[in-house]
């Protein structure tokens, strides 16, 4: 099996904006809902090696970019959790439809804030975070400019920061499963730098495919 990346794009209600696929023939698929602002950067690298990994047990997965991150047009000041949820929608009712059964949703940290907006067969999740445990470390690096709330570089209206505060995870509409893997040393988003930890991947991906297998219709 091929563990290539393909890219594309999807129309959300805000605009156009871009999505990863990986082995995107498989009836099976994984929905990535990705963590949030800083952390994505600290865990991109791991996510996309746990994308490969699953790729080569034959299972398929989305990682889609929502408006205002990744490579989107849309200011991030502009966004709020209500476009992301419905992003999240329609991308997981268009992968199921193209897949001809719903997809296995994996989030991650923040994403677990937005994963009940999927379209989904199961749930997973690996170090679900409220919003206030994500904002608390951003506000260390605060900067008030106007109306304007710049948290660790991120500039976010003062409605998502409101939004944030009284996010947490959601009950789903499916079975979930939360992944007990860890790192060694301190969390992969508690660094000083974006790194990778493999023996961290290997768990994930092990633990992910053992879940979507379960899951499997009998």
């Amino acid at each position: 099996m091929t563990a290539l990346a393909e890219t594309g794009c999807y129309q959300s209600r805000r605009g156009k904006e871009q999505y990863l696929r990986f082995l995107p023939q498989s009836d099976t698929q994984v929905y990535f809902i990705e963590p949030f602002f800083e952390e994505r950067n600290f865990l991109r690298r791991t996510l996309l090696e746990l994308a490969r990994a699953l790729a080569q047990q034959g299972i398929g997965s989305f990682i889609p970019d929502l408006p205002g991150t990744g490579e989107s047009e849309l200011a991030l000041s502009d966004i709020y959790l209500s476009d992301w949820r419905e992003a999240i929608t329609d991308t997981s009712q268009w992968l199921s439809d193209a897949a001809g059964q719903p997809p296995h949703i994996a989030a991650l940290r923040g994403g677990a804030l937005l994963d009940d907006a999927a379209v989904g067969a199961s749930w997973w999740r690996y170090a679900p975070a409220a919003g206030m445990e994500i904002l608390r470390p951003m506000r260390r690096a605060r900067l008030m400019t106007g109306e304007d709330a710049i948290l660790a570089g991120y500039a976010i209206s003062p409605r998502m920061i409101a939004e944030l505060e009284q996010a947490s995870p959601q009950v789903v509409a499916g079975p979930l499963h939360e992944c007990r893997a860890q790192s060694k040393g301190a969390a992969l988003w508690r660094r000083a730098e974006p790194g990778e930890d493999r023996d961290l991947v290997t768990a994930l991906a092990g633990d992910l495919v053992q879940w979507v297998h379960s899951c499997a219709p009998r």
